[in-house]
């Protein structure tokens, strides 16, 4: 939404962002969208960024932590032997 003044937004219910926050929202989408991983499927390691494009900081976690023992996201070694049971 774009307004042609600052007291429109504000009449509008709408709280202008500073650029500077703006700029840093825009640089994190931005690199959001352009990470990409791939995997092989046999490789003992996976290549995981840590910077974007725009400067920003990628900081990986896993959605469950017993998974820490496939996958080290401090190197990105990947340990097939903990797949199986």
């Amino acid at each position: 939404v774009f307004f042609s003044s600052e007291a429109e937004a504000e009449q509008q219910g709408y709280s202008p962002m500073e650029s500077g926050a703006l700029a840093e929202a825009l640089a994190v989408a931005h690199d959001k969208l352009a990470l990409a991983l791939s995997y092989d499927g046999e490789s003992s390691v996976i290549q995981l960024p840590t910077s974007g494009a725009e400067g920003t900081t990628v900081q990986w976690s896993l959605k469950d932590p017993a998974q820490a023992t496939i996958v080290n996201l401090q190197t990105g070694a990947v340990d097939r032997s903990a797949l199986q049971n």
